[in-house]
């Protein structure tokens, strides 16, 4: 947890002379933590164009909307107390909460990263590429691509027309040859 400044000495701005209650300093670290964890996903996969959020507190607040306008990013909200009109968020959370509820195995962490993990590599009817290659341009690897029988031939396959492509000196060597890295 990052440390969080001692907002009780401090008023909360210049205009006040009013101290700080203890929910505004938890609501201040909530803010902070919301805006740290967006800065890691956008270290990540860049900055969104627009940011869909419901009317929580942390999507509202003065900090969250100044730093969104810093990064030049459009924050859009769902209509209060409607959360049927996002319905694609909707769906995912009820979709997510019912395959949770199905996995056993693991802790809670565990059974998230397996469900992330199958969610990222299903291929959407639509476009015919699962959201990972969508994202990063390729196929991510499972165990299952591991456990298929012509993975090794594959490999070796990909290996040899890399190397078919190498227009430097073929090299061989021999056991106990001297061999210099750089």
């Amino acid at each position: 947890m990052v440390p969080l400044p001692n907002l009780l000495q401090q008023p909360p701005n210049q205009h006040s002379k009013r101290t700080v209650t203890q929910t505004e300093q938890e609501e201040y670290g909530i803010y902070h933590t919301v805006i740290s964890t967006l800065r890691l996903l956008f270290a990540t996969h860049g900055l969104p164009d627009i940011i869909v959020s419901d009317n929580g507190a942390f999507f509202t607040s003065a900090e969250f909307q100044e730093f969104a306008r810093r990064n030049g990013i459009r924050h859009v909200t769902t209509a209060p107390y409607h959360p049927s009109l996002n319905g694609q968020a909707e769906r995912m959370v009820q979709t997510t909460k019912e395959a949770l509820s199905r996995i056993t195995v693991g802790d809670w962490k565990t059974r998230l990263a397996r469900f992330l993990l199958s969610q990222h590599i299903t291929p959407n009817s639509a476009t015919g590429k699962s959201p990972a290659e969508l994202l990063m341009n390729r196929r991510l690897t499972t165990a299952l691509d591991r456990l298929h029988p012509d993975y090794v031939s594959d490999m070796h396959h990909k290996q040899e027309l890399s190397c078919e492509g190498h227009h430097g000196p073929n090299r061989s060597f021999q056991e106990d040859d001297d061999v210099y890295c750089t």
